[in-house]
């Protein structure tokens, strides 16, 4: 599911490489939906940011990751799954210019704590840190 803008969200897939095609929509898109998987975590969070576009989370009690150091209202949309049917009117009511600076802030924080396993390891040392710093 692909979030362009807040009065359109479209399904979007491609037989022939559907890794390609996400991560093309992803990158033109404002918002793209992140619901939960399995478990609370979804590996399509790091590749949203990744690609520019803003998380709109549908999670329940999901702790998103390294909240504990980054503010989540910074660079995600975190919906309770009772109000999904809102999802277009929250959207919308994000004016243009926090859009576009929680596109930036979230492509930072890809290329700090999630681009690979060595970003990764560096936001658990800075989480670690924070929490050490509060004691």
């Amino acid at each position: 599911i692909i979030i362009s803008s807040p009065e359109k969200i479209t399904l979007y897939m491609n037989d022939t490489d559907p890794i390609a095609a996400f991560k093309k929509m992803a990158t033109l898109s404002q918002f793209a939906a992140v619901p939960r998987g399995d478990n609370l975590y979804s590996y399509r969070f790091s590749e949203v940011i990744g690609c520019g576009a803003i998380p709109v989370v549908y999670a329940d009690g999901w702790v998103l990751p390294f909240e504990r150091i980054i503010d989540p209202s910074t660079y995600v949309v975190v919906i309770p799954e009772d109000q999904a049917n809102r999802t277009t009117q929250i959207l919308a009511d994000i004016p243009e210019g926090t859009r576009c600076q929680m596109r930036k802030t979230g492509l930072k924080i890809y290329e700090r704590y999630f681009q690979n396993s060595k970003a990764t390891l560096q936001g658990v040392l800075d989480s670690l840190e924070h929490d050490f710093q509060l004691k």
